[in-house]
């Protein structure tokens, strides 16, 4: 067997290789004329990708892998309605200038909805700080030489030490 590029190509892309191959090619992945094409276009890929997806077929899935398809489309639907609420939300504070403007009638509601915003924005960037010195504190603790591996004995922290009963008395 050929490792070729060509070759590659056609085990790599199976039976989209096949399915999109023009009838001008033989059998060998040569192309008439002198092109020879190892790869399909992304014209033919979306159309292959478009078909599989308009075409999905359950039947041959178990039911556990059935309920798996329908959590991921779940979690993609709720993923995109979550970040189309966020836009919808965060539109108003980009723009209230131009509403307060055109609608002056709102702008003490618009005054409360940035001052919300912007206390959204604190709480969120304290929030972000907090996380991000917890990660360096795990860094820095992972990171840090072992004093075992040295032979030295670890020092012991004497308010950690907590009266115990001597098991021998």
């Amino acid at each position: 067997a050929a490792y070729t590029p060509a070759a590659i190509a056609a085990a790599a892309t199976g039976p989209v290789a096949a399915a999109t191959r023009p009838a001008s090619v033989g059998t060998e992945g040569s192309v008439s004329g002198g092109n020879q094409r190892s790869m399909p276009t992304i014209h033919e890929i979306n159309a292959t990708l478009s078909e599989r997806a308009e075409n999905i077929d359950l039947s041959g899935l178990t039911v556990a892998e059935q309920e798996e398809v329908v959590k991921r489309r779940g979690f993609r639907r709720g993923f995109i309605l979550m970040l189309l609420l966020i836009a919808i939300l965060i539109t108003p504070y980009f723009f209230v200038d131009e509403i307060t403007e055109n609608f002056p009638q709102t702008q003490e509601y618009m005054d409360r909805y940035v001052i919300i915003v912007d206390d959204g924005r604190i709480w969120l960037n304290e929030q972000v700080q907090i996380v991000r010195v917890m990660v360096e504190d795990l860094i820095e603790r992972v990171s840090a030489p072992d004093d075992t591996s040295t032979g030295a004995d670890p020092v012991v922290n004497p308010a950690a030490v907590t009266d115990t009963p001597d098991p021998e008395n």
